[in-house]
């Protein structure tokens, strides 16, 4: 009985964790959208100053809270802590409901800037630069969408954690060759080239989009320590990626 109702609980948190996040990543993907494409003026007042500087240190706390939880629950002293408590199978589906939480709180208390003068702001008539951009964002989007199914979804949000679990199977982890390990360890996102391409590439950038911009920017930037062994093992990779489809290809047109 208490098995059954350990299972259950553990099926419930991944399938809570699963539509949590896929509805907290679509709602910051129209969020981001439109921050960027959209934007009003406001005149400026002997108050405009202070008020300015009030919102940009509001929405500085705001992105101070996401990378504190980021990097606090991704580092060893709270994988440590979980396997302590003997909850290690929770810690990736925790993590993310955390993250997802935190993002859903940034986007709801986030402060517009808006200026006379904004950063840059490309001329809504000019439909041809905008439908680019838009392409540009729907590019990068399926770019992410594409690199998280090929590094493993259901690993990613720690649902394939708890399947090997139920199943009594070795961890997911555990069944990776150590150049993996050691590659995924150095990568802070895997979606680091989508996720620039959807901060920058837009008509509007006020100066909230450009705080936002340069600090997820560097926050994602900086956490990356890859090095000519990681290259070497994704140039491997690719290359028996290559010959499995060569070999498949060959098997299904002879």
């Amino acid at each position: 009985m208490v098995n059954m109702l350990k299972s259950a609980f553990l099926f419930l948190v991944s399938a809570l964790c699963f539509s949590i996040c896929f509805t907290t990543v679509l709602q910051f993907a129209l969020w981001l959208y439109g921050t960027g494409f959209s934007y009003t003026t406001t005149h400026r007042t002997l108050e405009t100053d202070d008020i300015e500087k009030t919102i940009i240190l509001h929405n500085l706390l705001l992105i101070l809270v996401f990378v504190i939880q980021h990097s606090l629950m991704a580092s060893d002293y709270c994988k440590h802590f979980f396997t302590m408590c003997k909850l290690d199978v929770l810690q990736r589906s925790i993590y993310v409901i955390a993250t997802c939480a935190v993002l859903q709180v940034l986007m709801y208390y986030w402060l517009p800037l808006y200026t006379d003068h904004p950063v840059w702001a490309f001329d809504q008539r000019r439909n041809i630069l905008w439908l680019i951009l838009s392409l540009v964002h729907i590019i990068a989007w399926l770019m992410m969408f594409g690199v998280i199914l090929v590094i493993d979804y259901g690993e990613l949000i720690g649902v394939k954690q708890i399947y090997y679990f139920l199943t009594n199977s070795p961890p997911p982890m555990q069944m990776k060759s150590a150049s993996n390990r050691r590659m995924f360890d150095n990568f802070r996102h895997p979606v680091l080239l989508g996720l620039l391409m959807v901060l920058w590439f837009v008509p509007v950038m006020t100066l909230d989009r450009l705080l936002l911009a340069i600090f997820l920017s560097l926050y994602t930037c900086l956490g990356h320590n890859l090095d000519t062994q990681d290259y070497e093992y994704l140039q491997s990779q690719l290359q028996q990626k290559e010959v499995h489809l060569r070999t498949q290809y060959s098997y299904w047109y002879e």
